[in-house]
């Protein structure tokens, strides 16, 4: 029997939910919209929950944010009983075909120097040196811009941010906030980092 255990954050509207199965193995996948999780039965059950607005998962942890008033005491069985859903489903977690794009995705990503040396790419960069970088610095970590597609910012993380336990709530509730903030062109920030690679840890 899958074991879940909540773990709500700083941001009322967050709560990462830890479980005792392995959810996807090696790499990870973030829904911002209910369509992104076609192919995912996991994704599908908790996006059947009224007021789910994003869903991250990586190995046994799937992060929910919600749209609603609802309390995490309230809400949090509601995704219990959806991984659980799942967890009892015949299909997989996830479907060949979109785990197939998911290591695809997960390849090595290298810089887009035509887009980093754009205005776009120097505002970034200059946010990322003057609010973003010297933050992360106290956890002995770093962001690094890679490129910037459809108005996403594509980063990569090193230090003691590259495999940090926390690295998921540190993108959404501070670093993307933060670009959005500053370069309003920037609609959203995408973590390309190889975590599993990560030496040094901030938190394990």
């Amino acid at each position: 029997m899958i074991e879940i255990h909540a773990f709500p954050t700083s941001n009322p509207d967050v709560c990462e939910f830890k479980t005792t199965e392995a959810l996807l193995e090696a790499a990870t996948y973030y829904c911002k919209k209910e369509e992104d999780a076609l192919g995912s039965a996991l994704c599908e059950y908790i996006f059947e929950i009224p007021g789910v607005e994003e869903v991250y998962v990586k190995q046994n942890s799937l992060t929910v944010k919600k749209n609603t008033d609802q309390s995490w005491k309230e809400f949090g069985p509601k995704v219990g009983e959806a991984i659980r859903k799942a967890y009892a489903d015949e299909r997989p977690f996830f479907s060949q075909g979109l785990l197939n794009k998911i290591y695809q995705d997960k390849r090595p990503k290298t810089e887009n120097t035509e887009i980093v040396k754009t205005d776009l790419g120097k505002k970034v960069q200059d946010v990322l040196q003057e609010f973003i970088n010297p933050a992360l610095a106290a956890h002995g970590g770093y962001a690094q811009l890679v490129d910037i597609q459809n108005r996403i910012a594509i980063l990569k993380f090193g230090g003691g941010c590259q495999g940090c336990s926390q690295i998921t709530v540190t993108v959404k509730q501070g670093v993307e906030n933060l670009l959005r903030e500053h370069v309003p062109e920037i609609e959203g920030v995408r973590d390309e980092t190889d975590h599993d690679a990560g030496t040094n840890p901030f938190f394990k």
